[in-house]
């Protein structure tokens, strides 16, 4: 197994880290200074990250659609969630335990 497959997530799981605890209420003004952090990348591409879904579930199940799914983390909108909801999954459960969820914008992507 490649170094990159094995350890790949830990310089994501890092930052993700460094952006709950240092950055926490802040984060649309300072993640553009963290590496390979984009925030809101959701909402500007949801149908990117709804495809990668669907990427990795088509390598252990042809038969996706219909099914429900969970996506946690979803951010301050259900974008992602919408996107999965067009591409045929039953139920779509968008979960943010730390993200402040925006009406407003959420509303605006209906």
């Amino acid at each position: 197994m490649q170094w990159k497959q094995r350890f790949g997530n830990i310089e994501y799981v890092a930052l993700r880290l460094v952006r709950r605890f240092l950055f926490p209420r802040d984060i649309a003004r300072w993640g553009q200074y963290l590496p390979y952090y984009r925030t809101n990348v959701s909402e500007t591409t949801p149908d990117v990250i709804a495809q990668k879904y669907v990427q990795w579930l088509q390598r252990s199940r042809n038969d996706w659609a219909g099914r429900s799914i969970v996506e946690l983390g979803s951010g301050t909108t259900n974008a992602v969630g919408y996107a999965l909801a067009c591409l045929g999954f039953a139920e779509v459960w968008c979960v943010e335990p730390f993200a402040i969820f925006d009406a407003a914008k959420d509303d605006a992507l209906l």
